[in-house]
């Protein structure tokens, strides 16, 4: 009888049935070591998703409340808050993938055995999926938990059951899109890219994002006056910059527009999008788990082969080119063409009416009537300068100033003028934007370019006062008006008017909102009270004005308007005369024609800029000399050929003048010098790569020579020379120790990429910061406005806090857990175990010192904090980062992991875990010990100050409370490590 033959499983089966084991195993064995762990995780696993969910539905009812725009962004939401997450899991997905598989033993020892490079690929895939989106998924799950239940209670909105079981479907599939692609990018990387220069591309793509961020999203804070009057516009600006979340080949626009149809009803668009979704998965995986597999295996070989470029300068010399090139490509997404010195210039020019504008409304000696007219006014002598050439689209906008000030809808000039400015003109035009036609335009001003016919305007005025001096001796004589002082050359038949001059003091706003005077004042012409005629000039430097209608003995001739102006001109007849300058005498001219722009003359093509990418990207590809040297000199003639066209583009910019004043080079972008610098540099290291390579190479070859022929002796580098200038600090060994992990993290792509993701999200937020002041100096409220400007300084110190908490746990706890099979040579080694812990203590409050010092201080100052309070927060971030070093190396040395070497591994293990909560719960008592004893107010101080006392009780609990969570753990892991068996 034939046996029958025994079936094995597959590799990949095999690997993946062997982790789930060792990964139970790890699970069962920390539930018997630590009770303690285990109930804070199963807490934290219960209460976390209830909490998170309660936050998110508040804030979407909070959204929800917006008067007619609730619904719209609570999706937009929705929208941008998936696409940044894909952003984030894509480059989450290329950093662990990259480390998980060319930087792991494990892929090495994997290659060793009877398995194909495709299962290994497949597991590697699986696995980099889990760890780079693990907390996306516990982040991501109370927010559609509280959006589904928050859309179940609108009106017409149907969310069965089905919500809640096919939503964790989507997801799931959803993160295998960034994953694939994050890996397949990781195995290119692998293949084309030495570590040196990803960590050079890692950090000018991070530079070019931040900018683009900075630049696109830069948010405009709303007055009171701007929500109530342009509510409409706001909402388009705010849409247009979040369009990007609606480009409709984003995964994430897909599972987005399948959650919100879904709850909307629209059961046959979600179930598109669904589709859409699941080809595309299913095409991706495909291609991931079937033919990605010899791929992956080159890319190993490859970085088991490839040197350093840090080591071998021959080979960067060769490859500095390339490196060019790819500089290039990112600065053609940078802005070529900056209007920021055009847009500065206007605002410049505005802020003296704007500050007149605020004294005259806030003096009580200025009636309504004439503001109205000094705007009308003052916008008429704007217009002929500003609304000119590719301007002249600007003339709508400001024919609505006015509507506005006939109507009393003006509260402040400044606000409007500014929204002008920003509303219609861009601050820059990228490569991109150029190729597509964009020129300074956008908004209504882009919409009335594109059509001005369809656009009706407000009539301008048809005279406008121009004002000549000011004059002294008014007196009335009869049926005319004499004072001193004549115009020159003015024409016979002009008309003048006698403005009477009303002094205004200047004003600001203070913290609460208010208009309070600075003490400063200023003359102002009264528009409603004037005195307008004809004039005539007089011996001994006299001139007469007779106004309009008074030749006919009218007891109030027409050329006498306003009340003050009638009583002056009443009887008796010698009215009052005075050397005081308080009146103005100013000729009416006919309002200046804002003609249509002439014809731009045709300049360099616009599609001629598609040439700068595109040669960028053949070059880097082939990297060959002689690509360099064609792209490099291709784009040097481009931006050749457009500086000596670009006055043609100023001209049509500026209606032939010269844009406003401002010099040509004002208006040339970073992305132009960039370019033009780095294709200089590609041409010169493609025409003398080999002189340099041949000249190290020699250079390197007698070195090697004379090493050869003298006895060795270590050489210590510069790092070593300079931190050996410290000797009264530490020992040579320490420094060392110190050493060693710094060059460690470097050479970790991983670690270093990650950290490279958190200072880029730490540019952003201190970018945006000054923002958050505007806006919430705009807020009230039952605690007064005060109140919100104290939340946002405590927001701020929590979220530097959090920062911190991030670094110390992602960074500091795994470091023990990395010296992993080698930690007995560390524990036998003169320095011992126990010095060792302490060296990276001291190393990583030191780093963390030098990091959280700098950023509260920088963001406190943005946020025009006092220099008293910046002080305090300084002193609170310090002790906070011994306290969270403390806690991170003795929770590191207390629940090691000694058999992996992946950091994303150890800190996603129990250990992590317990150190980032027990992080956070500290993290939160503290700025609530600090809240209640600062003494410059807090949140929690509503009603009174703390008291002497108070501040005394609760800053010492916060000390001896952080003294305790720190040095509680290093002390106990310093115990730990003595007895440590390795």
């Amino acid at each position: 009888m034939d046996a029958t033959p025994q079936k094995f499983p597959s590799p990949f089966t095999l690997l993946v049935r062997i982790n789930a084991i060792a990964a139970w195993r790890r699970i069962k064995d920390a539930v018997s070591q630590s009770g303690t762990l285990t109930t804070l995780i199963v807490g934290l696993l219960i209460f976390y998703p209830l909490i998170s969910m309660g936050m998110f539905y508040a804030g979407l009812r909070y959204v929800s409340k917006f008067p007619g725009l609730g619904d719209l962004l609570i999706e937009r939401l929705i929208f941008l808050l998936f696409a940044f997450l894909f952003m984030l899991l894509l480059f989450s997905n290329i950093v662990v993938g990259y480390t998980n598989m060319f930087r792991n033993d494990e892929s090495k020892f994997l290659r060793c055995l009877p398995f194909s490079a495709d299962h290994i690929f497949r597991w590697k895939l699986i696995e980099t999926t889990f760890v780079a989106s693990w907390a996306f998924l516990v982040l991501v799950a109370p927010l559609l938990l509280a959006y589904g239940i928050f859309q179940s209670q609108q009106p017409g909105h149907i969310v069965g059951w089905q919500y809640y079981l096919g939503t964790p479907v989507l997801v799931l599939m959803f993160i295998m899109l960034p994953a694939v692609v994050g890996c397949w990018v990781a195995v290119f990387m692998a293949r084309y890219l030495d570590r040196s220069l990803f960590q050079a591309t890692a950090v000018l793509i991070l530079l070019a994002v931040v900018y683009m961020v900075a630049t696109y999203l830069q948010p405009e804070a709303a007055t009171e006056q701007t929500l109530e009057t342009r509510v409409v516009d706001l909402t388009d600006r705010m849409l247009s910059k979040t369009q990007f979340a609606h480009f409709p080949f984003l995964p994430s626009y897909w599972l987005s527009s399948t959650l919100t149809n879904w709850v909307e009803g629209a059961k046959s668009v979600a179930g598109f999008f669904v589709l859409v979704l699941v080809s595309n998965v299913l095409l991706f995986g495909f291609v991931g788990f079937t033919h990605t597999g010899k791929h992956f295996y080159q890319s190993l070989t490859a970085t088991l082969s490839r040197g350093s470029l840090g080591g071998d300068w021959s080979q960067a010399v060769r490859l500095a080119p390339r490196l060019c090139a790819q500089v290039i490509l990112i600065a053609w997404f940078l802005p070529y063409v900056d209007f920021s010195a055009l847009k500065g210039e206007w605002h410049r020019r505005f802020a003296p009416l704007a500050e007149e504008f605020a004294a005259q409304k806030k003096s009580e000696a200025i009636s309504l009537i004439t503001v109205n007219r000094w705007v009308t006014n003052q916008v008429a002598q704007i217009e002929p300068g500003l609304a000119r050439g590719t301007l002249h689209a600007l003339k709508p906008s400001l024919r609505r100033l006015y509507e506005r000030a006939d109507s009393g809808e003006m509260q402040q000039l400044g606000p409007d003028l500014d929204h002008l400015i920003n509303a219609n003109l861009r601050s820059s035009l990228t490569g991109l934007d150029i190729v597509r036609s964009r020129n300074i335009l956008r908004g209504k001003a882009a919409e009335y370019a594109a059509e001005p016919e369809a656009t009706l305007m407000p009539e301008a005025p048809a005279t406008l006062a121009t004002n000549l001096h000011t004059v002294s001796q008014v007196t009335r004589a009869g049926q005319i008006i004499r004072f001193t002082g004549a115009p020159r050359d003015g024409p016979a038949d002009a008309v003048y008017r006698l403005y009477l001059r009303r002094q205004v003091e200047l004003v600001k706003e203070d913290k609460d909102g208010n208009q309070v005077g600075i003490g400063q004042h200023i003359w102002v012409n009264d528009h409603a009270n004037y005195l307008e005629g004809t004039l005539q000039s007089l011996d001994n430097g006299q001139a007469a004005l007779q106004p309009i209608g008074a030749d006919a003995n009218q007891t109030f001739p027409a050329g006498v308007v306003g009340e003050a102006a009638n009583a002056f001109w009443l009887p008796p007849p010698q009215a009052e005369s005075t050397n005081t300058p308080n009146w103005m005498l100013a000729r009416l001219l006919p309002a200046p024609p804002t003609p249509q722009p002439p014809s731009a003359t045709a300049g360099f093509p616009a599609a001629g800029f598609f040439a700068v990418p595109v040669l960028a990207l053949l070059a880097w590809i082939l990297n060959t000399r002689a690509a360099h040297l064609l792209a490099a000199v291709t784009v040097i003639g481009v931006l050749v050929v457009f500086a000596l066209q670009s006055g043609n583009w100023l001209s049509a910019l500026d209606g032939g003048g010269t844009a406003t004043g401002i010099g040509g080079l004002s208006f040339v972008g970073i992305g132009i010098w960039i370019t033009l610098l780095f294709a200089l540099l590609q041409v010169g290291f493609s025409i003398w790569q080999k002189p340099l390579t041949e000249r190290y190479e020699a250079w390197f070859a007698a070195r090697q020579k004379a090493e050869r022929e003298k006895e060795f002796h270590y050489a210590p580098g510069r790092i070593e020379r300079l931190a050996g200038k410290l000797p009264a600090l530490f020992s040579p060994d320490t420094i060392a120790v110190m050493l060693k992990d710094i060059r460690v993290f470097w050479r970790d792509t991983a670690q270093w990429g990650q950290s490279l993701i958190l200072f880029g999200i730490l540019g952003v937020y201190i970018l945006y910061l000054p923002f958050f002041t505007e806006q919430f100096a705009q807020l009230g409220g039952r605690f007064g406005q005060n109140y919100f400007f104290k939340l946002v300084s405590f927001m701020n110190l929590a979220a530097c806090a959090l920062n911190l908490t991030t670094l110390t746990t992602r960074f500091v706890y795994p470091q023990f857990s990395l010296e992993g099979k080698r930690l007995w040579i560390v524990g036998m080694s003169p320095l011992g175990l126990v010095r060792v812990v302490r060296v990276k203590f001291y190393l990583a409050t030191g780093i963390s010192l030098l990091i959280s010092i700098p950023l509260i201080w920088l963001s406190s100052t943005r946020l025009n904090l006092p220099v008293g309070q910046t002080l305090f927060f300084c002193g609170a971030i310090a002790i906070m980062t011994i306290a969270l070093n403390g806690l991170a190396v003795g929770m590191g040395v207390m629940y090691p992991n000694l058999k992996e070497d992946n950091p994303s591994k150890i800190v996603s293990g129990f250990g992590g875990t317990f150190c980032l909560v027990l992080s956070f719960i500290y993290i939160g008592i503290s700025v609530i010990l600090l809240g209640i004893g600062s003494p410059y107010g807090s949140p929690w101080q509503l009603f009174h100050a703390a008291s002497v006392t108070q501040q005394a009780l609760f800053i010492s609990g916060f000390i001896l409370f952080s003294l305790a969570v720190g040095l509680g753990p290093l002390a106990w892991g310093l115990r730990k490590a003595r007895t440590f068996e390795h």
